[in-house]
């Protein structure tokens, strides 16, 4: 195939031979795609190729740029400082920072079918994680009681910008990745600060297929991440509870021959994190220390999946 990315059709009205001089003098007139291709089966899949024996078994391919979806991305910053009269916390002044790191690429296949003057009877992506992983550590800085439950969710989100996938006039797959931060209490109170988090890493079995056309079989299968927790560490005395995630969210955009398009989209939280956590107090020692004050914490991680697709 031509390396570049024009694959413009062109419609032939008239050819002349010549014989003697062994040319073919073609009269053609450049077209859209989106006039021509009426029936057709277009199918953007993926077949890993060992690149040490690539020139051998694979011959004719020609290697391109990498177009991998890699989602690495690293935000380091404060979610967000309430005073003790803040509306939201009401009697205790709380802020937060979060440390989230994200990598691990996304693989996309897109596979549409049509026939003649119907529109297409067959539109299938598949999305799946090929060793994805997420770290979400969170410091909480708080003094007070908290007046009444807090949920909170980051916005706008944070986008982590992916170059899209482009055969001009045929084909595009432009993904949108994006993470999500909340947390949320029902109860706390204490003075100082809490460190607490869980990695999260996905299996490369883990798949996302969705049929736009039937859609009662879209499917989901193998999101349950390995989950490591962060051990949580404390300053002081806290009792009550919390909880926080991050949320990688991806959307596949895909448009064919720049007229059918369409976008399917998975929401998992990765990692999810939450803590109850109890005063304890023992002249003789706590935690298996002489420390006469420590916290029990209760927690458990998981991970939540949605999905979502629609034509667009």
């Amino acid at each position: 195939c031509y390396k570049g990315d024009n694959r413009s059709p062109y419609l032939v009205s008239n050819i002349k031979f010549d014989k003697e001089k062994l040319i073919a003098n073609v009269a053609a007139e450049e077209k859209e795609w989106a006039d021509i291709a009426h029936t057709f089966h277009l199918k953007l899949g993926h077949q890993h190729v060992p690149a040490a024996t690539a020139n051998v078994t694979h011959p004719h391919l020609l290697r391109r740029e990498n177009s991998d979806m890699d989602i690495s991305h690293t935000f380091n910053g404060e979610l967000f400082n309430f005073a003790v009269d803040s509306l939201t916390t009401v009697g205790m002044a709380m802020s937060a920072d979060a440390e989230i790191t994200t990598s691990g690429h996304i693989v996309a296949d897109f596979d549409i079918k049509r026939k003649a003057f119907v529109i297409p009877e067959d539109i299938n992506i598949s999305i799946k994680p090929q060793d994805v992983n997420a770290l979400f550590k969170l410091t909480l800085h708080a003094d007070g009681t908290l007046g009444k439950a807090i949920d909170w969710t980051m916005t706008p989100e944070i986008d982590i910008p992916i170059a899209a996938l482009n055969i001009k006039g045929i084909l595009q797959i432009g993904p949108f990745v994006t993470v999500g931060v909340h947390f949320g209490s029902s109860a706390l109170s204490g003075t100082g600060d809490i460190i607490t988090g869980a990695k999260g890493t996905l299996d490369n079995a883990a798949q996302v297929q969705i049929q736009l056309r039937h859609p009662e079989e879209n499917s989901f299968a193998n999101w349950t991440p390995k989950i490591d927790k962060i051990d949580p560490t404390f300053s002081a005395e806290f009792t009550g509870d919390l909880k926080a995630w991050a949320e990688l969210g991806v959307i596949i955009k895909a448009e064919a021959f720049g007229r059918w398009g369409y976008q399917a989209g998975v929401e998992a939280q990765l990692p999810y994190y939450q803590a109850n956590l109890v005063a304890t107090k023992d002249p003789a020692g706590v935690c298996g220390t002489k420390k006469t004050v420590g916290i029990d914490v209760d927690t458990n991680v998981g991970i939540d999946v949605s999905l979502q697709a629609g034509r667009v």
